[in-house]
């Protein structure tokens, strides 16, 4: 009986001790399933607050529908260019010369370009969206339409 009891006990402490180990910070449990990235789709892309469509630019072959998103000081803007694939796309608010603003060159997203553009403040009465179009052979294409 008493060799019984000893290895009874004997069980317990080693159960007991085994039990006692714990995983570090970067363990991971086995049966945890591997986290997958999460799929790509336009609800990736979609943009809230007020939406305000602009006249289109027309710069032959190109159309250029804008839509400025949100408010005006965050300049948001997404363009639309239709008529062709343009090799770059660039956008800015004030003159056409750029007078103390920044040329931003539009990023494209899905379906259309996206320019997130300086907005001088103050903005002068007569500032408007302007767009140039780098067509691939390399020519330029500049046209402008009201902000308001």
């Amino acid at each position: 009986m008493k060799r019984c009891t000893s290895f009874l006990l004997s069980l317990l402490i080693l159960g007991a001790v085994a039990g006692c180990t714990q995983a570090g910070p970067d363990a991971k449990a086995p049966d945890a399933p591997a986290p997958e990235a999460a799929p790509v789709s336009q609800n990736q892309f979609a943009e809230t607050g007020a939406q305000t469509a602009l006249a289109p630019i027309m710069l032959d072959p190109f159309t250029v529908d804008s839509l400025h998103i949100g408010d005006l000081a965050k300049g948001h803007f997404n363009l639309y260019v239709k008529g062709g694939e343009p090799a770059t796309v660039r956008a800015w608010v004030g003159d056409e010369g750029a007078t103390d603003t920044v040329v931003t060159k539009a990023e494209f997203e899905v379906d259309h370009h996206c320019a997130h553009i300086e907005v001088p403040d103050p903005l002068s009465a007569d500032a408007r969206l302007w767009v140039e179009i780098e067509t691939p052979e390399g020519g330029r294409l500049k046209g402008s339409t009201a902000l308001k």
